[in-house]
């Protein structure tokens, strides 16, 4: 018997376009995401800092 289905959305099933969130930095005048919200990204993906603290680098 099957108790658990796992999924990977991690442009699996799902198509998340990554190379759009660039050219929207870009509308912003921005190179692209900084080093310190790509550590948060890492982090907020795993789990480890919740929503908040994920928006509050995000606004930095």
């Amino acid at each position: 018997m099957i108790n658990t289905i796992i999924f990977d959305f991690g442009d699996v099933f799902i198509n998340l376009r990554k190379e759009h969130s660039n050219e929207e930095f870009k509308k912003l005048g921005l190179d692209g995401p900084n080093e310190d919200l790509l550590a948060h990204n890492d982090l907020f993906e795993k789990g480890k800092i919740d929503e908040l603290q994920f928006i509050n680098c995000f606004l930095k």
